[in-house]
């Protein structure tokens, strides 16, 4: 009788429970209003170069770029 029940797939989506997410409390500093940017900071990483591969009958390119974090 099990296995007809975990094999019948009408049963088996019956029986499925669903699940709830777990949310963490947000920090005070986010659910407080304040001016945009107030607390947030800036980190950048200086100049990379990306190499892209190369397509039909063109060679290699190579592009600079430049990383920029904002973090809270």
């Amino acid at each position: 009788m099990r296995t007809v029940i975990y094999q019948c797939l009408i049963c088996y989506r019956f029986k499925a429970q669903a699940t709830e997410q777990l949310m963490v409390e947000l920090p005070s500093k986010r659910v407080q209003s304040s001016w945009p940017f107030l607390t947030t900071g800036v980190d950048y990483a200086g100049q990379m170069t990306l190499r892209l591969e190369p397509t039909l009958r063109k060679a290699v390119k190579r592009l600079h770029c430049y990383i920029c974090l904002l973090r809270d």
